[in-house]
């Protein structure tokens, strides 16, 4: 039976599908990109069981990860959000949290990605570090025996033209726009064939829009506030409300345009008019936020935002998974 899986760590969440072998369902899950140095004390087991937390460990240093992880952070702790993120050892804790939660001790191919500006120059380093043997609390060790990276957006258009464009043509060109948390990735594809001159990247994301969100927050309520976590929670609701005020969603939504903008205009710069793109599909966590700039500079075309756009891009990646397998395990070519 053959094992594949796919893990995508963001700068906003990590997320994981696995398939123990054909026959099995398919497990997908995700869980904030927040990973907290462990306390070295003798408690620590007890809060493990009351929290939905694993325990992982990355040269020497025990890192908590998981959904209950950022309940660790303490107002004035800050995430992991810049260039090198995908060279800390909080993006290894995370990747071996991903490990722990999928729960399989061998996994034949797996397929991860990276923004489109990190793909040059670091698709062969995070390539060698995936693949491989790891150690991994509570499994002993997973061997990952071949892993490939992508481009983010590619696993983003793989979902879209197996699950949301059935009807497409070979030949249709479809630009897929990710927004993250810290980058604003693009490419551009004829059917399943990438066009690297129409792909991109804009080193800002969502976190931009919360970052212009959180100075109002602060000015009005005249203290300091920088929990961006809490802020994009807050501003999915129908109402804003925050340290007992209610604020104002038209002004909330015009400091989020006013700072996302310029991601959406060098985006608009290489791409132009996209007369010959045929559908512009959105996937990523801030697909909401960057869908009315979208509307906005490209008027005419079709639009789809993708079902559940936080998890396209790795569901794409469990596909191409897939695709290897048949490739280059014999079993499932048989």
């Amino acid at each position: 039976m053959t094992t594949i899986a796919a893990i995508d760590i963001g700068y906003r969440n990590t997320k994981y599908v696995c398939q123990a072998n054909p026959r099995e369902p398919v497990r997908s899950n995700h869980f904030p990109s927040t990973a907290v140095k462990a306390e070295a004390n003798p408690a620590i087991g007890d809060a493990l069981a009351q929290r939905d937390t694993r325990l992982v460990e990355v040269d020497g240093m025990a890192y908590e990860v998981g959904p209950d992880a950022r309940l660790l952070l303490g107002p004035r702790s800050t995430q992991v959000l810049h260039e090198d993120f995908i060279d800390t050892p909080e993006y290894r804790a995370l990747f071996l949290g991903a490990l722990s939660y999928m729960g399989l001790s061998e996994i034949d191919v797996l397929v991860g990605g990276l923004p489109v500006r990190h793909m040059a120059a670091g698709k062969a380093a995070l390539e060698a570090f995936m693949q491989g043997v790891h150690s991994v609390p509570g499994l002993g060790t997973v061997t990952i025996h071949r892993a490939s990276v992508v481009p983010q957006p590619v696993g983003g258009l793989v979902h879209h033209l197996r699950h949301s464009a059935p009807g497409a043509r070979s030949d249709d060109v479809q630009l897929l726009v990710d927004p993250g948390f810290f980058t604003l990735d693009w490419t551009c594809a004829e059917g399943l064939k990438y066009l690297p001159a129409l792909t991109g990247s804009f080193a800002a994301g969502i976190s931009s829009g919360l970052k212009a969100v959180a100075e109002i927050v602060s000015e009005e309520l005249s203290v300091p506030f920088s929990d961006l976590d809490v802020l994009d929670r807050k501003l999915r609701q129908p109402e804003i409300r925050i340290g007992g005020r209610e604020f104002d969603r038209n002004r909330i939504d015009e400091a989020i345009r006013k700072a996302l903008r310029p991601g959406i205009i060098e985006m608009r710069n290489q791409i132009g008019s996209a007369v010959t793109v045929d559908r512009i599909v959105l996937c990523g966590g801030g697909a909401g936020y960057y869908e009315p700039l979208v509307r906005e500079a490209w008027p005419n075309h079709s639009i789809v935002v993708l079902e559940d756009p936080l998890m396209a891009n790795v569901r794409g990646f469990h596909l191409l998974a897939a695709q290897q397998a048949r490739r280059f395990v014999p079993e499932v070519a048989a």
